[in-house]
């Protein structure tokens, strides 16, 4: 009730942007972003893997098809052991986490995950491995070092595939994989 014995509710609307010719409200920034009218767009998430074998140069760039994104290496002879490096890099427009899941070892090869010299084998097998949240264009590397088992045969192989996922948006993913192969010496 005000001064004058009106009694009844009162509302305010804060609109943030602009009206279109149409009267739609366009260009607005709530918490959270969305996709409807007044409220921003959401923010591009776009994990992007990248391999090499260790002093190779990264393939993969900007490609999100695994057969462009795939290294290949022969253990010959003596050789044990191989190593690959996965440059995981933020190409989106907002900070993200990366979730990362690889292939297991078999009978022929082992296989170890490193994340700044760290043992994460474990939880890139399970899935529950996480990269550091990535600002846009900041990248993690994850080190796969393949040996070969001494019953591997020559032309043993085996296809390590390392799959990362956006955490915000899971239908944002890559794949890249190393190919290992035991071969004559």
């Amino acid at each position: 009730t005000d001064a004058a014995q009106n009694t009844g509710t009162a509302s305010q609307v804060l609109t943030i942007g602009t009206k279109d010719a149409g009267g739609v409200i366009t260009g607005g920034g709530g918490p959270g972003g969305g996709g409807g009218p007044g409220v921003g767009a959401d923010p591009r998430y776009r994990p992007d893997a990248e391999i090499r074998q260790v002093k190779g140069v990264f393939v993969g760039q900007g490609s999100y098809d695994v057969s462009d994104q795939r290294v290949t290496s022969k253990l010959k002879g003596h050789a044990k052991s191989v190593t690959f490096e996965v440059r995981l890099t933020n190409r989106g427009d907002s900070a993200d986490r990366m979730a990362v899941t690889g292939t297991g070892r078999n009978a022929q090869f082992n296989v170890t995950y490193f994340a700044g010299g760290v043992n994460v084998t474990r939880s890139v097998l399970d899935g529950t491995y996480r990269t550091d949240a990535l600002k846009s264009d900041e990248s993690a590397t994850l080190t796969v070092k393949v040996t070969k088992h001494r019953g591997a045969r020559p032309g043993s192989t085996r296809t390590f595939r390392i799959h990362v996922v956006s955490a915000h948006a899971d239908n944002k993913d890559d794949t890249v994989a190393a190919v290992v192969r035991a071969a004559r010496g």
